[in-house]
């Protein structure tokens, strides 16, 4: 049974939203990050979290930075311009604002 070209554009059209979205999002992130740095909240920073601070939301300085990590990781893929335009090519993105 053939999909109906309205099914293949509505599948499409989400995964182009959803790029999108986590495109913008992590660019934001990227952004927490560089004020997280700016701010001195790293561990060893002038101003550091500590686990005292993240103490009422269940989580350590450590997993805290496991999450910059995460950030880092995820900036660098966005940022992977080859990669990226091939995806925004084929699926028709645009560069999110």
């Amino acid at each position: 049974m053939a999909i109906s070209d309205s099914i293949k554009r509505a599948f499409v059209t989400n995964i182009r939203t959803d790029l999108t979205e986590i495109i913008k999002r992590t660019r934001r992130l990227e952004v927490a990050v560089e004020v997280f740095i700016q701010k001195g909240f790293q561990t060893g920073g002038a101003d550091s979290i500590t686990d005292a601070h993240l103490a009422a939301l269940g989580i350590t300085a450590s997993e805290l930075a496991e999450g910059k990590s995460v950030i880092d990781e995820l900036a660098i893929l966005i940022n992977a311009a080859d990669s990226l335009n091939v995806l925004r090519n084929d699926l028709g993105l645009k560069e999110p604002t």
